[in-house]
């Protein structure tokens, strides 16, 4: 009996390159598995952490194909960082990103046919005021005492027979 391997891993490179697509914009770094270095870019998207639950998809079954329901759910971070203290900026700037992977996910939400369905759940912002740091993007820009790092994450539920 073959058992199926879970749509995880397919699932996170789906995602990012299908982010990365919607985005299209050079100076955003999005990234599969882990955030890119802040050095590398002022905003970034990266599909990270998975949450995962089996549940029996038959009441009777052989224990193969099709006997459980997997259902995970996809953590997407968007990361915007801003050189000074304007709040309405960096927030404006990291929510366009955050809603460009949700439009990621409406566009195709079978995720090219490696799930059942795909929809974004839920979402939540971080802020963090931090010490500037110097990135290959705001070097020259003048950046402040303070710096504002907005983080959003968006939460994207799967479900597929496995």
């Amino acid at each position: 009996m073959t058992i199926p391997a879970s749509t995880v891993p397919a699932v996170k490179a789906f995602l990012a390159a299908a982010i990365a697509t919607q985005v299209a914009d050079t100076t955003v770094a999005v990234s599969n598995g882990e955030p890119p270095p802040q050095n590398v870019a002022l905003d970034t998207i990266f599909v990270g952490d998975v949450h995962r639950d089996l549940l029996p998809g038959a009441v009777v079954g052989s224990g193969g194909a099709g006997w459980l329901e997997e259902r995970y759910t996809v953590f997407v971070t968007t990361q915007v960082y801003r050189g000074d203290a304007d709040a309405v900026t960096a927030d404006t700037r990291a929510y366009l990103l955050a809603f460009a992977v949700e439009a990621a996910v409406r566009n195709d939400p079978s995720l090219g046919g490696l799930v059942q369905e795909a929809r974004p759940v839920s979402s939540v912002e971080y802020t963090e005021w931090v010490p500037p740091i110097q990135t290959t993007r705001s070097a020259g820009r003048g950046v402040g005492a303070k710096s504002r790092v907005v983080k959003i994450t968006t939460g994207v539920l799967c479900q597929v027979l496995i």
